[in-house]
């Protein structure tokens, strides 16, 4: 069949071959570039410690900037992600207004979704849906206006998301902040 081809047919032929080859080429290092920009595992259990670190030192804002880092990057289902998560939503929650309570709460059915059987994390989302209501109450003309609010779903980022079983609320480091001190 090529050889039936006129010279300017085997010449636009070639030249869209090697688009083709460039093209896949770009995509490739772009993928590569990508994959090597995200954090490894080990890098988030890294920026995790140094979020515990930074709490510890009492810094939480500095805190809550390392933990949101891990959250935002680590794979959704691993232990590092749920800790932080947790410590983030933690922190949060005592700044009790709206907007971060929300977040918290979103958070913590997060972190149940990856860990069902936490009670930590329950009794802490009790909590924050708890904290919830009262401003929701004092905010609306009607205690059922509040609880049709509380009762709405949240639209956590990781909604889909398959739950992974897990165990207590720390990864490589402990938790940064005591879920007794809401």
């Amino acid at each position: 069949m090529i050889e039936r081809m006129t010279a300017a047919a085997r010449q636009k032929l070639t030249r869209r071959i090697a688009i083709l080859i460039a093209l896949f080429l770009l995509a490739s290092t772009v993928a590569v570039l990508a994959w090597r920009a995200t954090p490894s595992d080990e890098d988030a259990v890294q920026i995790y410690n140094h979020g515990v670190e930074l709490f510890a030192e009492g810094l939480p804002g500095n805190a809550a900037e390392e933990f949101e880092r891990v959250a935002s990057t680590a794979p959704f289902g691993s232990e590092v992600s749920a800790a932080s998560r947790y410590n983030l939503a933690t922190l949060l929650a005592h700044d009790g207004q709206m907007d971060p309570l929300t977040d918290a709460r979103s958070m913590l059915e997060d972190v149940l979704r990856q860990r069902p059987l936490d009670l930590n994390t329950r009794r802490n989302l009790e909590i924050v849906i708890a904290k919830l209501g009262m401003i929701l109450q004092s905010q609306a003309t009607s205690a059922e206006a509040a609880q049709r609010s509380l009762d709405a779903p949240s639209f956590a980022q990781q909604a889909k998301q398959e739950p992974s079983t897990g165990g207590d609320s720390g990864a490589g480091g402990g938790s940064a902040a005591d879920p007794s001190e809401y």
